[in-house]
């Protein structure tokens, strides 16, 4: 991919997650924490996992602790169907803490893209979300990732297994069913990211970049500038 290109994209991305959702829109400022690894255990099984921390507005507290395994069953080279759980723990200093219990089926379908790594990844959520007051919340929704990484000073048709890259990647989330207990809409969120990463070995990448995630509300919007840190291990 050139650089005029890779541009092209970065600023379609940027543009996207900047338009406003509704007139009112509430601006905070997070750090995300992200490990993610998989193991391949033969030819057809493997296990995924990622862990994540995310702060509060201005990084005064921890807010989100995230954690989601699951198992993994290689179609074939370039295509990955995964099932697992999530346990996603919300605190706050000045309300009870919230769980959130998640069950996951997801494709995952590896391409490339002018000799780049190009990422499709598809993900169903059956979402059970406890509730401080009332009764708690059940709601299917759909996510779709695509992520690009472009290797940076790579020779053309040899493997990228050392060095500097640069990844750009959006995910959008979609309530199938139970809007109408969250935001009332189909559209829940938009997450766009450009990140600068360094691939220390065939094993392991670590990543720092800019995310922009607007949340979709039902009377106002937030949009939440993040930046997160992220490890990927391959074991």
């Amino acid at each position: 991919m050139n650089r005029s290109g890779l541009l092209a994209a970065v600023i379609g991305l940027l543009a996207l997650s900047h338009a406003p959702l509704h007139a009112q829109t509430i601006e905070t400022q997070t750090g995300w924490a992200m490990w993610a690894n998989s193991v391949k255990l033969n030819d057809r099984w493997g296990l995924i996992s990622d862990m994540q921390v995310r702060s509060s507005d201005d990084w005064k507290d921890v807010r989100n602790l995230i954690i989601r395994p699951g198992i993994s069953y290689f179609l074939d080279a370039q295509n990955t169907l995964s099932a697992g759980y999530a346990f996603i723990r919300t605190y706050s200093p000045t309300a009870p803490d919230i769980t959130e219990h998640r069950t996951w089926q997801q494709l995952v379908s590896n391409k490339k893209f002018r000799g780049n790594p190009l990422t499709h990844r598809l993900r169903l959520e059956q979402r059970f979300i406890e509730r401080v007051t009332g009764e708690n919340v059940y709601s299917d929704r759909l996510r779709y990732f695509v992520r690009l990484q472009v290797p940076l000073g790579k020779k053309a048709g040899q493997p990228f297994t050392r060095g500097k890259y640069l990844a750009v990647q959006n995910e959008v989330f979609l309530n199938v069913s139970g809007r109408r207990n969250l935001n009332g809409q189909l559209l829940d969120q938009n997450r766009a990211y450009l990140g600068f990463g360094q691939r220390l070995s065939a094993k392991a990448d670590i990543e720092i970049g800019y995310l922009n995630q607007q949340v979709n509300g039902r009377s106002r919007d937030t949009q939440n500038h993040v930046i997160q840190l992220a490890v990927f291990t391959r074991l």
